[in-house]
This record gives structure tokens, C-alpha cells and sequence, in this order.
């Protein structure tokens, strides 16, 4: 997918460097289309798709006016979670070969979606 969006100016993702000394950097300067033809052991980003931060945005927002302020953070909280271990697999378990981040995002989400509509 990244591929058919790299011909485009705007990428609808979040490209994440590697390390924080690069988040100085410019976007415009590394191109989108060299970030997504870079192989998997050389890159130096990486790169988070809009579907996988709306989705537990958009849980968040349901869970503020079902369950108020407290359910919206935790999902929030749980969708943090769910990210670091989408990275820790991507780069420990994977060694940087590209995943699909939703499945553990919806995981983790869903686990703290039942947590606030059966324990609070």
C-alpha cells in the first residue's frame, strides 16, 4: 500500500525515524517513494499508517460519551501499548521487515474495550 501512496505528495501515514536525533530532519528531503524502495534491514523509518491511529481514535471517542473521560484514557493508554508492541515485534522479533501494525493495536485495544465495559 505504501508503494501505490508513494507516487503521491501526501503521504496519509506517520513516518517514524529510527532513532530521536532524526526527528530534526526534514520530510521533504528523503522522498516518501526512496523511504517505502529502502529494504527492510536499511531503513531508517518506519512507517504507521492513518488506519492505525484512527482506529483506536475512534474507539477513544466512543468509550468518552459511553463510559466518560476515564474509559477514553485507558483505551487511549491501551493503544499506546499496543504500538510499543507492534514496534518490539517489527524490530526485535521481525528485524525491521514490515507487519501490519492493526492486529496488535486492535488487540490491545479490544482487551481494554472489555475491561471498561464489564469491570468500570
Amino acid at each position: 500500500m505504501v508503494d501505490k501512496m508513494s507516487n503521491v505528495n501526501s503521504l496519509p501515514a506517520f513516518v517514524l525515524p529510527a532513532t530521536p536525533d532524526e526527528l530534526k530532519d526534514n520530510l521533504n528531503t528523503p522522498n516518501i517513494k526512496v523511504i517505502a524502495e529502502q529494504k527492510p534491514e536499511d531503513k531508517d523509518y518506519s512507517i504507521l499508517g492513518g488506519g492505525d491511529i484512527a482506529f483506536p481514535l475512534i474507539l477513544s471517542a466512543a468509550c468518552y460519551f459511553r463510559h466518560q473521560l476515564i474509559a477514553s484514557v485507558i483505551i487511549g493508554l491501551s493503544s499506546v501499548v499496543g504500538l510499543v508492541l507492534v514496534y518490539f515485534i517489527q524490530e526485535k522479533i521481525l528485524h525491521g521487515k514490515p507487519m501490519p501494525a492493526l492486529p496488535p493495536l486492535a488487540a490491545t485495544t479490544f482487551i481494554a474495550f472489555l475491561f471498561v465495559t464489564y469491570v468500570l
